[in-house]
């Protein structure tokens, strides 16, 4: 991962050598090369594939919007409606005047940044 697609609070995988599996860690800490101070972490941080679970973590509750199949709404806006196609997200921001479509998001930490982008909130794990 780069350091410019991170954000403080963004979620990613790192290895850990005692469990011999990747364990969820968040950012707290960006210094160019470093992550959380320590320097090799940003090469080996990997990004956590956006997920159902990880959806509902966040508070997105399945919904029915006319016109779209099988997707998700945050809780604590309606505008985003999200949808999962094979493997990417597509977001659809719902205006009263139109539908933009939002395309490409395979990982939390675009999801986490594009909301705080959107809503100005940060998405918070429920």
């Amino acid at each position: 991962m780069k350091a410019e697609e991170l954000r403080i609070g963004n979620y990613f995988y790192l290895w850990d050598d005692e469990t011999g599996q990747n364990k969820v860690h968040y950012v707290f800490e960006i210094n160019e090369d470093e992550l959380n101070g320590f320097k090799s972490r940003l090469r080996e941080s990997e990004p956590i594939p956006l997920t159902k679970e990880w959806l509902l973590k966040f508070g997105f509750k399945k919904s029915s919007l006319i016109g779209f199949d099988g997707g998700w709404q945050h809780s604590n806006d309606s505008k985003y409606y999200i949808q999962q196609m094979s493997n990417a997200i597509t977001i659809h921001l719902i205006t009263e005047e139109s539908v933009a479509l939002l395309t490409g998001f395979h990982f939390v930490h675009q999801l986490q940044n594009l909301y705080f982008a959107l809503t100005g909130e940060e998405l918070n794990l429920k």
